[in-house]
């Protein structure tokens, strides 16, 4: 029996995952707005309808990679999901794949090959650390802990420090003796996305997080900190994001109850 509503979570499963997690809750009418996150997220539906981007059909495995649009989902009915966030180098380190491959040939299907037996080993625990448990050990059986590219792990650590200014790809790529061509192929191969789109989400996650921790705080003095031209650049870049406005997005992000701060959930 499913509780009315459980949720939980293990942060730093491996080097390269960065959270998974379970939700449950006996009935559930929701439709909800994600702003991208800096990792990927695979995602198996146990429970009822649970749909991405107005797709047509129930879906039972998701996969939303990281990448430069917004997330829309709707769940209706008994909610059973289970999560796994990987870092930006989690899917190649994982399981081997770089994560345009992963996206492209359907491999998160394929990483289901043993769903047979994650369900019954799942129907078999009956409290809810006990499915996370089982989750959580079929992952960690189903790795190949691939070495990343050095010039991939070497631009995550430089633009992990350098978020809050404007930088250039092609001094980055100079000052770690890669070529700008090199880094970028490297990087989409492994990431999913230009080392320039992820700096971007960098900066927009960052800036996201001040918008929450700082509600008073002009939207302006959040642009020039976090590595934006000025205000209309930040709003630009945030509504081919999320097709709103940050300023709506923080008015109705103020209304709600959860601890995402790049999504907004509804009832439906």
């Amino acid at each position: 029996m499913i509780n009315h509503q459980v949720a939980l979570h293990i942060n730093r499963t491996t080097a390269t995952i960065d959270t998974i997690w379970l939700a449950e809750q006996s009935h559930i009418a929701v439709t909800s707005l994600s702003l991208p996150y800096l990792q990927h997220e695979l995602i198996l539906n146990q429970g009822d309808i649970f749909k991405v981007n107005d797709s047509s059909e129930k879906q039972r495995v998701i996969y939303s990679p990281l990448a430069p649009q917004c997330i829309t989902t709707k769940a209706y009915g008994r909610y059973q999901a289970l999560g796994i966030m990987f870092q930006p180098i989690g899917i190649y380190a994982t399981y081997g794949i770089s994560a345009l491959d992963f996206v492209q040939s359907s491999n998160a299907v394929r990483l289901f090959d043993k769903a047979t037996e994650l369900d019954q080993r799942f129907a078999e625990a009956a409290a809810p650390a006990d499915r996370l448990q089982v989750l959580i050990s079929f992952f960690q059986q189903n790795t190949v802990n691939k070495p990343c590219p050095p010039v991939v792990l070497h631009f995550l650590k430089v633009v992990s420090s350098l978020a809050c200014q404007p930088v250039e790809i092609q001094k980055i790529a100079k000052d770690l003796h890669f070529s700008a061509k090199h880094l970028i192929a490297t990087f989409k191969s492994v990431v999913g996305i230009t080392p320039h789109k992820y700096l971007q989400l960098l900066q927009l996650n960052h800036a996201l997080q001040r918008m929450i921790d700082c509600p008073g705080q002009k939207l302006t003095e959040i642009a020039l900190e976090y590595g934006f031209y000025d205000q209309s650049h930040f709003i630009r870049v945030f509504k081919r994001y999320a097709g709103i406005s940050p300023l709506k997005f923080r008015s109705q992000q103020a209304k709600q109850s959860h601890g995402f701060i790049n999504t907004l959930i509804y009832k439906a």
